[in-house]
């Protein structure tokens, strides 16, 4: 999403009354400072992929993004779905009923949550926004333990449920997968190379650090295996 698309999903709003103009001052302030993807990946306008691709800890980009980050909840914090939506575009998931053993900042009368990132691939910093019916009423970035948690109740979910779903159930109740491919033969162990290939093939990723391929014979699942990206 462009930041001329941007400004005028702010005036579109501004002119059914969506947004009072105060708010929309506050969100054109705000969308200066950022690159937005549409699918839930925020840039600082400084951050460059030839200059700051591989930064690590203690690169001034990093905390370039730590800033946004925090100017990015403040604004969230109270308002409604549809003004953060315009700010930021579509979250890269959206949960709902995430346990507290996973995510313990998750409010207990919070019904939905979105989850994006700030900054690139290499190091990007997940944050949260809580909502309670249409308004955030907190935001937090999950410690490296908690996007574990967060990745093996997602792995669990799967497994417990996906195999014997047609891909039709499974993509209203995962989302869209973030690749399709197929016919492909997934070969586990030396017993899989003699299976025929799988009719199609979907994964799903989960942030940078795993996801969850599964097979699917005709329309019906028939495996999930998880997979770790950064191996």
């Amino acid at each position: 999403m462009t930041k001329l698309h941007i400004t005028t999903l702010i005036c579109f709003a501004l002119w059914f009354g969506a947004i009072d103009p105060l708010a929309a001052n506050e969100t054109i302030d705000l969308q200066k400072q950022m690159i937005v993807d549409g699918s839930g990946r925020i840039l600082s306008v400084e951050y460059s992929d030839h200059d700051h691709g591989y930064s690590q800890n203690g690169s001034p980009i990093i905390e370039k993004h730590l800033q946004l980050l925090k100017a990015i909840e403040k604004f969230a914090k109270g308002r409604a779905k549809s003004e953060i939506k315009v700010l930021l575009g579509n979250p890269r998931h959206i949960e709902k009923g995430i346990p507290s053993t996973v995510w313990p900042e998750v409010p207990a009368q919070s019904d939905e949550q979105w989850l994006y990132t700030c900054g690139p691939n290499t190091w990007g910093i997940t944050f949260v926004l809580c909502f309670e019916k249409e308004k955030c009423i907190s935001c937090f970035d999950p410690s490296p333990l908690q996007r574990i948690s967060y990745i093996d109740w997602k792995v669990a979910s799967f497994h417990s449920t996906a195999i014997g779903m047609t891909s039709a159930n499974i993509e209203k109740t995962f989302g869209k997968p973030w690749n399709r491919s197929g016919p492909k033969r997934i070969v586990l162990t030396r017993a899989d190379s003699d299976k025929k290939p799988y009719d199609k093939v979907w994964e799903y990723r989960f942030f940078e650090q795993g996801g969850i391929t599964l097979g699917f014979y005709g329309d019906k699942c028939s495996m999930v295996v998880e997979f770790d990206i950064l191996h």
